[in-house]
């Protein structure tokens, strides 16, 4: 019987798994390495010495594919000041490239945010941003002393 069964559905067998694999090989690739494993909480320690804030433990992703993660608290806010989301982007070569967070303060209509980025390698170093409905549209570029006093200045700490 299974002799029968092994030279009668062989062959659609290994087509059916081939196509499979090759379909899905991307994704097979990322389950088995996923890109960026070593940059969630593992990497606050490096972290902390550059002076980036670190990921908390309990925040959460679901980028789990991709070499763009975005992680977010279990549960936000919709009003005061609070840190909305940490955004890590690693290359194809498995390095960061890309450290930030986003602050923000809501207050009924008006809202304000706070982007602290740090880029790694060569040209790397803080980008700063501060966006106000209040004030304009438009980003007001500002140095990491500046954006440390913000985040002060709305009762919030860099962890």
């Amino acid at each position: 019987m299974l002799k029968k069964f092994k030279g009668k559905y062989y062959y659609q067998v290994i087509i059916i798994l081939s196509a499979v694999l090759i379909f899905s090989q991307e994704r097979i690739y990322y389950w088995a390495f996923p890109p960026g494993r070593k940059f969630g909480t593992a990497f606050n320690e490096e972290r902390k010495r550059i002076g980036i804030a670190t990921l908390p433990a309990d925040w959460e992703t679901k980028d789990r594919y991709t070499e763009t993660k975005n992680w977010h608290p279990p549960v936000s806010p919709d009003t005061g000041a609070f840190r909305s989301s940490k955004t890590v982007i690693v290359n194809d070569d498995g390095e960061i490239t890309y450290d930030g967070d986003i602050y923000m303060k809501i207050k009924g209509k008006e809202h304000e945010s706070l982007i602290v980025g740090y880029k790694f390698g060569d040209k790397g170093g803080w980008e700063c941003k501060y966006y106000s409905s209040v004030l304009n549209r438009q980003a007001l570029e500002m140095t990491k002393p500046q954006a440390d006093s913000v985040i002060q200045n709305w009762g919030l700490k860099e962890e």
